[in-house]
C-alpha cells in the first residue's frame, strides 16, 4: 500500500514510501516499454580500493543538497543502526569501471528503485551520457513502482532470497519469489537451466555448434520466467558473429538485428554499444527487423 507523495523528479516518476519496502520509486505517468525513464548522474564517486574514511570525505565535500540526497538514502542493518557515510554506501552504491579502473556511485534516484528477480525495468550504465539509465522493458501502468534487479538470471528461489538477505538485508516477495507448489518447481528448473546455459555459453568459443540453439533456449527460458529477453542481447550478438564467420548471412542478418533491438530497447538509442550494431547493420543493409 503507497502513501505519502515524498517529492518528483525527473519528470515521471516519484518517491514514495511504500509498505514493507522503506521508500521506492513509482511512476507517476505511464511508460511504454523501451522508453527511457531517467538518465542521471551520480552524487559521487570513489574509487576502489576505498582508502579508511575516504567515504566519509567524500561525502563531506558534497554540497548541501546533494549531502542531503545521500543521507536521505537506506543502510541496510549489517551496517549498524546509526547511518555512517560507509554504510550507507556499501547498501546503496553502483559499481563503475573506467579504462579498468574500479569505482563505485550513488545516485539520489537510481538508488532507490526496488528489486524485483521479474523486473520492469533495466539499468545501465552510459558511456556516450556518462550517466546511469533506466529503461522500461514493458509498459508501465502510471501508479505501479518501478523495479529492477539485484542479481543475474539463474538462480532458484532459495538461492536468490539468499544472496539477497546476505548482501542487501531483506527478504524478497517479489511476484517470481510467491511462486508456490508445481509452479515454483518449475521456475527453479528454469532458473537452474538458466544458470547451466550461462556457464555454458562463458565457456563456449565461436566454433560450437550448438551456439544458437542455446541463445534461443535463454530467450525462451527468461521469458518464460517473466524476465527480458532481451537481457541476452549480447549472446545475439555472438550468434550473429558465430553466423557471420561460418558464412550463414540470412541468420548473421537474423540475429544482429534482434542483437539491435533489444540493445535499443534496454540501452536506449544513443547507447555507444546501439550505435556500434547500427553501424554493422547499415554496412550489412541489415536493419533492426531483420
Amino acid at each position: 500500500m503507497r502513501s505519502e507523495w515524498v517529492f518528483d523528479r525527473a519528470g515521471g516518476v516519484c518517491i514514495l514510501r511504500i509498505d514493507g519496502k522503506g521508500h521506492g520509486v513509482v511512476a507517476s505517468r505511464a511508460f511504454a516499454a523501451g522508453e527511457r525513464i531517467v538518465a542521471e548522474e551520480p552524487l559521487a564517486i570513489v574509487h576502489a580500493p576505498t582508502p579508511p574514511r575516504g567515504h566519509e570525505e567524500t561525502v563531506g565535500r558534497l554540497e548541501p543538497a546533494a549531502q542531503a540526497a545521500f543521507w536521505e538514502l537506506s543502510q541496510a542493518d549489517k551496517y549498524g543502526e546509526v547511518k555512517t557515510a560507509r554504510g550507507v554506501w556499501l547498501s546503496n552504491a553502483y559499481p563503475m569501471d573506467s579504462n579498468g579502473q574500479k569505482m563505485s556511485a550513488v545516485y539520489a534516484l537510481i538508488c532507490r528503485i526496488n528489486h524485483a528477480c521479474r523486473p520492469n525495468a533495466h539499468i545501465a550504465t552510459s558511456r556516450s551520457l556518462a550517466r546511469k539509465t533506466v529503461h522500461a522493458v514493458r509498459s508501465i501502468r502510471a501508479g505501479e513502482e518501478l523495479t529492477v534487479t539485484y542479481l543475474n538470471a539463474g538462480l532458484p528461489r532459495a538461492e536468490r532470497r539468499a544472496a539477497l538477505a546476505s548482501k542487501f538485508c531483506f527478504a524478497c516477495s517479489c511476484a517470481l519469489c510467491g511462486l508456490q507448489g508445481a509452479e515454483l518447481a518449475a521456475s527453479d528448473g528454469r532458473q537452474r537451466r538458466l544458470g547451466a546455459i550461462e556457464a555454458t555459453l562463458g565457456g563456449v568459443d565461436d566454433v560450437y555448434g550448438g551456439l544458437e540453439a542455446l541463445v534461443e533456449e535463454r530467450g525462451r527460458l527468461l521469458a518464460a520466467e517473466g524476465m527480458p529477453r532481451e537481457w541476452a542481447f549480447h549472446d545475439m550478438f555472438r550468434a550473429f558473429m558465430y553466423c557471420h564467420k561460418h558464412d550463414e548471412p540470412v541468420r548473421a542478418d537474423r540475429w544482429l538485428g534482434r542483437a539491435l533491438a533489444a540493445a535499443t530497447t534496454i540501452l536506449g538509442h544513443d547507447s555507444k554499444v546501439v550505435a556500434e550494431f547500427r553501424s554493422i547493420a547499415g554496412m550489412r543493409g541489415a536493419g533492426a527487423g531483420a
